[in-house]
């Protein structure tokens, strides 16, 4: 029996349990208890407008990717065009034109080094060429033709590694030819399965893909790959059409429009196609980005509706379905906030915090992903607004108010058994965040009769200074590493948001709505906010992505000041204590898996 390497050559990890988002990203693996191969799809996503081409066309080439474009030839009602227009991600700008006006052309490659190859000079796959131009970011120059004319042709690759199948010859006879190219001449390759016109084409010289086209008189739902040797009939595409676009490469592609025409918009993952979110304007033979990927793809020109010119603009960034705030076991003290949590949704331990009213509290809390339970070892002191990094096994506290209201830069770490003073910072303060790890952590922001930007850094022994933020402020939020650390809003009421890399903080984007005492889990590029404080206690829930915020679904209960442990905005293994003003409720954020078992 052959291996899933053999076959894909990848080298696959064996797990007892799939993997989450933060960890599958990109992988295969294989379920030794389920005993599958697995992997993550990508399915959300969405179209939005952008800016509209000069010349508004159809049947023209293709190459580059969504924020990098490039359309050459097609028909322009009437006649053939020999118009070229590059997009920046916001508008199309002209440039030096082909030397042979041509539409139903095939194209490949980025923006700046393009192959336009064959088309027809007439239009309906009448007069095709053997022409081919090359593109070099300003002009464009003929090289070796094809053996063979054709137009209405898929292909996909580079300026130096090139392919041309199916389409139709003289006569507009219908073929399922193929020829490569090496960078210096095209050869005779073998021929596709099926032979059918108007098909897209993309992917590379050793793993290409053609899919779509029409048969007279029906249009095909047929796909082929291409290993370089010979073509193999996959999974077919959901809705059978001709003229569609496409972006992405061999494993994981976007099919979009098509005849009749239509808006729909399908999603490869390899094995099989799934529709996802429609263009919002019907059409067929698009433009596409064939050196695109399924996370950012472009749909331009095209036959029916009010297509022409429009240029749509699609935007993948989720490899999840929905998250969900569920409720978890009911924490031990009612109105909990202002403590300190580490480690997971499964494994989590607390400290400190306000207890009921304003006591400060001793007590240690864990939770095994169902149920609080006290741990007869307490936290050393009462304490509230310190801060925690690690696991419910490894765990670092530190700095914090005390009874009867001393700030303190005291430090502990806690091993699942007892706590152990180790050195203070230096630096008193409460109200602060951090990132890290019991023996790698960061400490930033907090107060101490002023708001601070202080940072400090824990080695597993000693503190040292270390770069300040950028904004002074308490009751903010932090996650992340001590080399990838992250800093959301704060008081006085802030929008900030800075990343830190282990030397400096550098402030990015900012969240929607200046908020403090908010909850955060995650990593730098990959985290949750939940509730705060604005003018009222709140219940929004967001995700960053490391350049921007989307809002999820709210908390069940609104609530400030909680501790908040384990995942990421991907993953399951989030929690959000009780907390100022939620009551005694534990609530645990879960995201749908697109998880997809590999049949092959």
């Amino acid at each position: 029996m052959t291996t899933y390497k053999a076959i894909h050559g990848k080298l696959v990890q064996h797990v007892a349990s799939d993997l989450d988002s933060a960890e599958g990203e990109g992988q295969v693996w294989y379920n030794t208890t389920s005993t599958d191969y697995k992997t993550i799809v990508r399915v959300a996503g969405s179209w939005s407008s952008g800016g509209a081409l000069n010349a508004g066309r159809y049947r023209m080439g293709s190459a580059g990717t969504r924020d990098a474009a490039l359309a050459f030839g097609g028909n322009k009602d009437p006649g053939q065009a020999n118009e070229t227009e590059s997009y920046n991600g916001s508008s199309w700008t002209e440039l030096a034109n082909l030397n042979t006006a041509r539409s139903e052309n095939g194209g490949c490659g980025p923006q700046t080094a393009a192959l336009c190859i064959a088309g027809s000079t007439s239009g309906d796959a009448g007069d095709p060429v053997v022409v081919v131009e090359q593109w070099n970011g300003s002009s464009w120059t003929e090289i070796a033709d094809l053996n063979v004319a054709k137009a209405q042709i898929g292909s996909g690759g580079t300026t130096t590694a090139a392919f041309a199948a199916a389409g139709t010859t003289e006569g507009a006879s219908v073929v399922a030819t193929n020829e490569i190219w090496n960078g210096t001449a095209w050869t005779e390759a073998a021929d596709a399965n099926t032979a059918r016109q108007l098909v897209y084409g993309l992917g590379t010289t050793t793993a290409g893909m053609i899919f779509g086209g029409y048969v007279a008189p029906n249009p095909q739902s047929i796909v082929e790959t291409w290993n370089g040797t010979s073509w193999t009939e996959v999974g077919d595409l959901n809705t059978a059409s001709y003229g569609r676009g496409g972006s992405g490469t061999q494993t994981v592609a976007l099919a979009f429009g098509g005849s009749t025409p239509t808006a729909n918009t399908e999603l490869w993952d390899g094995t099989s196609w799934t529709e996802v979110a429609n263009l919002s304007d019907d059409r067929y033979t698009t433009g596409g980005t064939p050196a695109g990927n399924v996370s950012a793809a472009l749909c331009y020109g095209g036959q029916g509706g009010a297509s022409g010119g429009v240029t749509e603009e699609w935007d993948q960034t989720s490899t999840l379905g929905a998250g969900a705030w569920a409720s978890g076991g009911n924490y031990p003290l009612t109105n909990s906030g202002y403590s300190a949590g580490a480690g997971t949704q499964t494994a989590a331990l607390v400290t400190g915090g306000t207890g009921s009213g304003t006591n400060y509290t001793t007590l240690c809390n864990e939770y095994d992903g169902s149920s609080w339970s006290a741990n007869p070892n307490a936290n050393p002191a009462s304490i509230y607004g310190n801060w925690a990094t690690g696991t419910a096994t490894a765990t670092l506290t530190f700095g914090g108010r005390t009874s009867p209201g001393a700030i303190v830069a005291e430090a502990f770490t806690f091993n699942g058994t007892a706590f152990s003073a180790v050195n203070d910072m230096n630096s008193a303060r409460y109200y602060h965040a951090g990132a890290g790890t019991a023996a790698a952590s960061v400490a930033f922001g907090g107060h101490d009769g002023s708001d601070r930007a202080y940072s400090e850094e824990f080695d597993g022994t000693n503190w040292a200074e270390g770069d300040d933020l950028n904004t002074a402020r308490d009751q903010l939020a932090g996650t992340g590493t001590q080399t990838a650390g992250l800093a959301v809003g704060g008081s006085p009421a802030s929008v900030k948001v800075e990343e830190y890399n282990g030397t400096s903080w550098t402030e990015v984007t900012d969240q929607s709505v200046a908020t403090a005492y908010q909850s955060i889990s995650g990593i730098q590029t990959a985290a949750i906010i939940a509730g705060g404080e604005t003018t009222a206690t709140v219940g929004e829930s967001y995700t960053y992505d490391g350049s921007s915020f989307t809002a999820v679904a709210d908390l069940s209960t609104p609530r400030h000041a909680a501790s908040s442990l384990g995942g990421s905005a991907s993953s399951t293994l989030t929690l959000v204590t009780a907390g100022a003003g939620g009551g005694v409720t534990t609530e645990e954020w879960t995201v749908a898996q697109n998880i997809k078992t590999i049949t092959d």
